[in-house]
């Protein structure tokens, strides 16, 4: 059976470069919310060799991540989970940045699917979480 990587967040940035690190036997699965995002970075990993596929997602909503799961899961084992897909402080208050960037809301729709993951989120890092991201100020510019 086929190996299977997620990755979220593959249209661009850091999720698109960790797909290209990827084995080209291994299937990659690139999932995102703007999907001409997506095509893009899918043509591009093809021409490099890769067998890419492309599931619109939204990291934030269960149901979303449910069917991005059983889509992979069609293709093969899957073997990799990258969620690169988030927002930064500087685009969202601390409360939308968890939402979209916590682990527990992709970690547990693919665990409901039937592939055995732990994730370690628990409330006291939830919250810790929450008070280092509320303590930031927003900065201008781009960060590295």
């Amino acid at each position: 059976m086929a190996e299977v990587c997620v990755i979220t967040g593959g249209g661009s940035g850091m999720g698109l470069a960790a797909a290209k690190f990827m084995p080209v036997e291994k299937i990659i699965v690139i999932s995102g919310r703007t999907v001409s995002k997506l095509e893009g970075a899918a043509e591009e990993l093809r021409k490099e060799g890769h067998t890419v596929y492309c599931q619109s997602c939204d990291t934030s909503d269960r149901e979303s991540v449910r069917k991005l799961a059983e889509f992979a899961k069609s293709l093969g084992t899957i073997r990799n989970v990258i969620n690169s897909a988030g927002l930064s402080p500087n685009m969202a208050d601390g409360v939308n940045v968890l939402k979209v960037s916590s682990k527990n809301q992709i970690l547990g729709a693919l665990g409901a699917s039937g592939m055995k993951i732990e994730a370690n989120i628990t409330p006291q890092k939830i919250k810790k979480r929450l008070s280092m991201l509320s303590a930031k100020k927003p900065k201008t510019g781009c960060n590295i």
